[in-house]
């Protein structure tokens, strides 16, 4: 029996030896999958970031279009008004050139009437 206890014993050590093995290679594998684990939660953390920085990112992008639509709005509106301001100006210029010149032909005529007074009437100036 000395023989089958050495081989028993061999094959007890073989087998604890196996088992040993295993447990090595079992535990390097969860510390890996512990490794990459955090890898993963670090990456979705990162992308999670991204995606808020994106979220953001288009927020402001559609701010700043509206916004630039408001201002071109505002400046169509602005030349529109100054297109009537400019028509209402040339209005009254053309009014005034007009009044003066209304003015002007009144002193005309009051002065040919005061001329015509002065030399004696106008039916006087028709005899000369």
């Amino acid at each position: 029996m000395g023989l089958l206890g050495g081989s028993s014993a061999f094959l007890g050590l073989m087998a604890l030896g196996s088992l040993v093995l295993l447990m090595v290679g079992k535990i390097l594998t969860a510390l890996e999958l512990l490794g990459k684990e955090q890898i993963h939660r670090k990456s979705m953390n990162r992308i999670t970031e991204l995606e808020d920085d994106l979220e953001t990112s288009r927020s402001r992008y559609l701010t700043a279009l509206k916004a630039e639509g408001v201002g071109k709005n505002e400046v169509s509106q602005m030349k529109i008004r100054l297109a009537r301001l400019k028509q209402q100006m040339e209005q009254i210029e053309m009014s005034e050139i007009q009044e003066q010149a209304r003015r002007h032909q009144e002193k005309e005529k009051a002065l040919e009437m005061a001329v015509l007074q002065a030399l004696g009437g106008p039916s006087q100036r028709d005899s000369h």
